[in-house]
């Protein structure tokens, strides 16, 4: 078969069908569902037919992580989908030819550390690594009617990036980024400790409900804990439609301590997702509060970070990214650094 513009793809079909001729059209007919499929086709209902569908995905880079998120089905009742089956196999072999660390899957109540085989739990899976640690393969089964997630998240790192310094490029936009240290990760051990400003804008829109709330929730808290006591600073932005500051003692950009660290993590446990999604208040709140307080301290030396939490695109995403790269300027502020480093 070939792959065709669906006008052009849906007149071949129906031309066929004018000739006589056996055909198969195949089409998305939800936009949001990548791989849910429409067949349609002419060949005499008690033929048998095989189909092979190759879908092509990139990877995305996720807290230090090559991770893959492979949507099963979802929202059966919004798109009037009967589901035939109860359970959902899925098989994943993974290759990389310096090596695969770190293997990993995600979903909802799955315990990352071992492999799940309870029959209680709405999915089971198992991972087999080759002795040479280049290829992994991951098989499991996701339970329809009690996995809420209906998707597969598979996570890994290749051979070196399990280095606390690496280098990123993006061949978008032609730039690199050079990560010291994982936010996320157990600080390194040293004797130098580099102070962080670090403030977290956690999107917590309609979008993000379910497992994309629980795992974004998860996610900042990790990394709230792995800030140091009396070394690093953090803020914590939640936003839908809206923006919504944490503050403590009427203070936005506070000093880590056990304190103020278990005041966030409670704060954003408390929240649920829902509303609508705007990028450009939270982000240029974020940009703002730490030029306030790299003002208040200009000799004082950090690293300047946001981390930016979110599932999807916003309208007028070119034009904010524009006025964001425009308003991260320190230059005449921070004697040390030219740019605030944001990880999406």
């Amino acid at each position: 078969g070939q792959t065709k513009e669906k006008e052009t793809a849906s007149k071949e079909y129906k031309a066929a069908k004018q000739k006589d001729e056996n055909a198969i059209l195949i089409s998305q007919p939800h936009k949001d569902i990548p791989n849910v499929f429409q067949i349609q086709t002419n060949i005499d209902s008690k033929s048998k037919v095989s189909l092979t569908i190759t879908i092509e995905q990139y990877l995305q880079k996720k807290l230090g992580f090559n991770e893959l998120t492979v949507q099963i089905l979802r929202n059966f009742e919004q798109y009037n989908i009967q589901p035939r089956s109860g359970a959902i196999q899925f098989e994943c072999d993974l290759f990389d030819e310096h090596g695969i660390d770190d293997v990993c899957t995600l979903s909802a109540m799955t315990n990352e550390s071992n492999n799940s085989n309870d029959s209680d739990w709405p999915w089971t899976w198992k991972r087999t690594l080759d002795k040479s640690h280049t290829r992994c393969e991951i098989e499991g089964t996701l339970m329809r009617d009690t996995c809420s997630s209906n998707e597969v998240s598979i996570r890994y790192k290749t051979k070196g990036e399990a280095e606390e310094c690496r280098l990123l490029f993006d061949s978008q936009s032609g730039t690199f980024c050079h990560i010291v240290s994982d936010i996320a990760m157990q600080p390194q051990m040293t004797n130098v400790l580099i102070p962080r400003r670090v403030v977290f804008v956690v999107d917590k829109s309609g979008s993000m409900n379910g497992n994309k709330w629980t795992r974004a929730v998860s996610a900042t808290i990790a990394a709230i804990k792995a800030l140091r006591a009396g070394v690093d600073k953090f803020s914590l932005i939640l936003f839908d439609h809206e923006c919504h500051g944490f503050k403590s003692n009427d203070e936005y950009m506070l000093s880590a301590t056990d304190k103020t660290k278990q005041s966030a993590i409670r704060s954003i446990q408390a929240m649920e997702a829902g509303g609508g999604t705007s990028f450009r208040l939270p982000l240029m709140n974020a940009v703002n509060l730490l030029k306030v307080d790299i003002n208040a301290q200009k000799n004082a030396y950090y690293t300047n970070q946001i981390i930016f939490i979110t599932d999807g695109e916003d309208n007028g995403l070119q034009q904010l990214l524009v006025d964001v790269n425009k308003a991260n300027n320190l230059d005449g502020i921070d004697k040390y650094n030219k740019k605030i480093s944001i990880f999406t």
